[in-house]
């Protein structure tokens, strides 16, 4: 499986936070949380390699040089180097910007916690033709695990007008999947400027300025695996036979 258009060959993962909320599992840092034998950050690391990926930036923060031992299994073509992010206590917006001047646009942008399947990323970059700037969501918004702590999107005719976190009117979640092109740097130096920094901010600012596409992932599981139960659940999920392995 190879779907990736021949523009879109480096991925950026961000890795940098400090998942107190998981701390209570006894693995740190959240990355190498073990989901069904495997680390959450290499469920990833395999699904970028499955549809042609050959360049991945990890921004790693908290406990660094531990994510900086590990090394991938099964992905003899993928080209993995780091980044770290001494601010890593500060918005995730930050950690993105440290990928300035390493990711080549356009860039997958994904994160080191979210799980999701081969064929999701795959069909997503497969639509994606000459655009730079997408957004995958999950229109399901009642039946998102967790979906309390989600961060929302509000889209209109497909494409994205509004993402935040404590957005009280919105009709998708973010999966945290994102195409995006070199005018998201500017976009977050711009959200830091103001006082914000955080990715959400940096994404509406840029679709402000240059326009950004959703794509819904329809009936796809995907998990953000962020607290103890969101573990557990990962773990069934993995059992039943979905994601990488």
């Amino acid at each position: 499986m190879s779907s990736a258009p021949t523009n879109v060959r480096d991925a950026v993962i961000l890795a940098a936070g400090n998942g107190s909320r998981l701390s209570t599992v006894g693995y740190a840092p959240k990355p190498l949380v073990p989901v069904g034998g495997r680390p959450l950050i290499e469920y990833v690391t395999l699904a970028l390699a499955a549809v042609g990926i050959r360049r991945v930036l990890i921004v790693s923060g908290y406990l660094g040089e531990r994510l900086r031992e590990w090394a991938p299994r099964d992905t003899e073509r993928l080209s993995v180097s780091f980044v770290q992010n001494s601010a890593y206590h500060r918005p995730n917006g930050l950690s993105l910007l440290c990928a300035e001047t390493h990711a080549r646009a356009p860039f997958l942008l994904v994160m080191a916690d979210h799980v999701f399947e081969v064929d999701t990323l795959d069909r997503f970059l497969a639509q994606a033709g000459d655009r730079e700037s997408i957004l995958a969501v999950d229109r399901r918004v009642d039946a998102v695990f967790d979906a309390s702590d989600a961060t929302r999107v509000v889209t209109e005719n497909g494409r994205l007008r509004d993402i935040g976190k404590h957005l009280t009117r919105f009709d998708a979640i973010d999966t945290g999947i994102f195409l995006l092109g070199p005018g998201i740097f500017p976009a977050l130096r711009a959200s830091e400027q103001a006082g914000d920094g955080s990715l959400s901010d940096g994404i509406a600012r840029f679709a402000a300025a240059y326009g950004m596409d959703t794509w819904d992932i329809g009936d796809d599981p995907w998990i953000d695996v962020d607290t103890p139960l969101a573990l557990a659940e990962a773990e069934r999920l993995v059992r039943a036979g979905f994601f990488a392995r």
